[in-house]
């Protein structure tokens, strides 16, 4: 009982924003993706955020809090309970005021991630559950004996029976999906997958939505049952919702189809809620969306407004932060471009042109104008957004970039401003006019200067460049290239290079310079993992990060390279972070993939906090066929085999090969010589992970 009642703290304990680190999270900007929006019993809403962060809202949607984490899906019962699946396909049920009764479903995997995926109920109270391991699966007692039907459970009729559609057949159970009869038999003349099914128990019929303009209705009739194919009008079907009469509404970006008689005829209007919506419900006269990237929508129909209805949902994605010369914090996100003048206790949305939701980059002047290139005008002809009154008002200028979707920015000491998409421009009057530079042949995927004459360029798969006349003209980098490189590049105070390169299939690597690119030394710390950005600050500490398995570490030095350690990031550890922005010598900000924005106003005594990284000396061959030998003081072995377990990841943190059973036991039993069997393995990407330490390799 201890052991259950641990683990459920862990999985779904309340979120709390403050702990003892130093990094709180800013009050916004609010929304997100969200994936699931319900409603209980007392007229409450329910919520689930992409991340799988459960929040509700007692008020129809105009505040919301947040309850657990890493739950993946909800469902409400006709006894007042809740059934709560999990990202490790456990099942929960709670009470009706949301306090913990039980676990009924145990972790199906250990470690890896293998969510609930929906959690539904027939009329016997029965709970099925669809989880990402396998179609369906149900339970009769409240988990005391779980059983998959044979088939995928799509729908549940009036009669308690089951409904199945696969591929070209439609199937149906009588008896709680142990056995199933053939309805109907190669209808589909089209091999479209299904988009959802729906059954719509007034009219008695089973629609299945395609996703080319096609549906099919299935009804038992006098005679049989039939297979109508129609003609869906709206193109792809995004979400459904009944009716109490039995009218059917089907809701895209665009339009909305409506049908009065179980779905054989429709009609479409227009639809001026443009987004992408994941789940629907109604409550009183509105309509209530869950949105990726826009948190939830509160709808209208009849008068076809809506109203972003998202406070206290803050799960926003957002990518990076810049601070202009008034001292306001900008920030782009998913949804658009915001702007603090109080560190974030408060986020305003900009009215830039363009829309918000396209991808957006942003760069603050030191001499005042602010850069956004954002990725419906840089489509018009490659054109960028300046503002010059500190984001209140915004002009457009438009020159051929090439084909990138936005471009990115960074400025000489004097003032030059530097453009890159497919080519380089530049600018000396602070973007009023652009001149085109330079062309790599390639795409440009960073860019930074220093002084007023260096210039460093990472271009594609081709190199680094460096330009020592204001980019005149240009060196190549003698770079050992990996296979699809992607790279950050960086100057600190003194003029040293570094240069973070990401490799596909291997290769990652930091290399520094302190002589303007002529000798590069690569100093990255091995058993590191796939490197992320790359930044310094203001004190000239090196900063960048490694992401696997959904979570994001951050490493620094203090001694220009040489040695590294692990950030603490407290509460923040477990998380996916995309960039960190220093503000001053005690003040930095966080940018996260689902959970906002952080800040720390002590962002001091890095040593205090500090965790050492251990290191892996060599993993070889690499690319390995068959073997992959371990080489590093730290493993220790000896009569009962290795002290601490070897497991081997894919990219995806699926967890592929373990010791012993992965382990050859036919090298010396001595420290740090192992020898791990991976003919079994696919060609790909992967990971060795040893206690703390991780090291990539490639099978070929």
């Amino acid at each position: 009982m201890k052991n259950l009642v641990l683990i459920f703290c862990f999985i779904l304990s309340p979120y709390i924003i403050l702990s003892q680190s130093d990094w709180v999270q800013t009050n916004g900007p609010f929304g997100g993706s969200m994936k699931f929006i319900g409603q209980d019993w007392n007229g409450y809403l329910f919520a689930i955020s992409e991340n799988n962060y459960l929040y509700r809202s007692k008020d129809s949607a105009e505040n919301w809090e947040r309850l657990s984490k890493e739950v993946s899906a909800i469902a409400f019962r006709k006894d007042s309970t809740y059934v709560l699946g999990s990202i490790y396909e456990e099942v929960f049920i709670y009470d009706r005021n949301f306090n913990f009764v039980k676990r009924i479903r145990d972790r199906h995997y250990k470690d890896y991630r293998s969510e609930i995926r929906e959690i539904c109920f027939d009329s016997n109270n029965a709970i099925i559950i669809r989880p990402e391991s396998y179609a369906s699966e149900m339970t009769l007692n409240n988990g005391e004996k779980w059983y998959r039907p044979t088939e995928f459970i799509s729908m549940i009729d009036s009669n308690n029976w089951y409904y199945s559609f696969q591929h070209d057949s439609f199937l149906r159970s009588k008896d709680l999906g142990i056995t199933w009869d053939t309805l109907i038999f190669n209808f589909v003349p089209r091999t479209y997958g299904s988009r959802f099914e729906v059954y719509n128990k007034v009219h008695n019929t089973f629609t299945i939505f395609f996703a080319e303009n096609e549906t099919f209705v299935f009804k038992e009739t006098d005679t049989g049952w039939v297979a109508n194919y129609n003609f869906f009008p709206i193109g792809y079907p995004g979400i459904s919702f009944i009716e109490p009469n039995g009218d059917m509404y089907v809701i895209n970006n665009e339009l909305i189809g409506v049908s009065t008689d179980g779905g054989f005829t429709w009609k479409c209007k227009g639809n001026d809620c443009p987004y992408s919506i994941n789940s629907i419900i109604k409550k009183g006269d509105f309509y209530y969306f869950s949105t990726s990237g826009f948190g939830i929508v509160k709808w209208d129909m009849n008068s076809n407004t809506s109203y972003l209805k998202n406070y206290g949902l803050n799960c926003t994605r957002t990518y990076s932060i810049s601070k202009s010369k008034q001292g306001d914090i900008f920030m782009e996100s998913d949804i658009g471009v915001f702007r603090t003048s109080n560190k974030g206790f408060s986020w305003e949305q900009l009215k830039i042109p363009g829309n918000t939701d396209n991808y957006n980059t942003i760069f603050c002047s030191k001499f005042g104008n602010i850069f956004v290139s954002n990725g419906t005008i840089y489509n018009l002809k490659g054109g960028i957004l300046i503002s010059s009154d500190n984001g209140q008002t915004w002009d457009t200028c438009f020159f051929d970039l090439g084909t990138r979707q936005t471009c990115i920015f960074a400025e000489s000491d004097e003032g030059r401003i530097f453009a890159a998409g497919n080519e380089l421009f530049y600018s000396d009057d602070f973007g009023k006019t652009w001149n085109k530079f330079y062309s790599f042949g390639d795409y440009i995927s960073s860019l930074a200067t220093y002084g007023d004459n260096y210039v460093l360029v990472g271009v594609g798969s081709s190199g680094v460049y460096f330009s020592e006349d204001k980019g005149i003209s240009f060196r190549r980098l003698n770079i050992e290239l990996s296979e699809m490189p992607r790279y950050d590049i960086v100057f600190n105070r003194k003029g040293d290079m570094f240069i973070n390169m990401d490799g596909y299939m291997g290769g990652d690597a930091i290399y520094r310079s302190t002589d303007l690119g002529r000798t590069l030394k690569n100093v990255m710390p091995d058993s590191i993992g796939t490197v992320g950005f790359l930044r310094v600050d203001k004190e000239d500490n090196i900063y960048f990060s490694t992401y696997s398995y959904y979570t994001t570490k951050i490493y620094y030095s203090k001694d220009n390279g040489e040695t590294w350690k692990k950030m603490n990031l407290g509460i923040l550890d477990s998380m996916e972070i995309n960039d960190i922005f220093f503000d001053d010598n005690q003040t930095a900000y966080i940018c996260t993939q689902f959970d906002g924005v952080f800040r720390s106003d002590n962002f001091t005594s890095l040593d205090d906090k500090a965790i050492e990284v251990k290191k892996v000396n060599s993993v070889y061959p690499n690319p390995a066929e068959d073997y992959i030998l371990i080489d590093s003081p730290s493993i220790k072995r000896g009569l009962g085999g290795v002290s601490e377990e070897i497991r081997i990841y894919d990219i995806f943190g699926n967890e592929m090969l373990t010791t012993p059973s992965s382990l050859r036991d036919d090298t010396p039993p001595k420290e740090g010589n192992l020898r791990i069997d991976v003919s079994s393995l696919p060609v790909g990407v992967y990971f060795v992970r040893i206690g703390d330490m991780l090291e990539k390799f490639v099978k070929i």
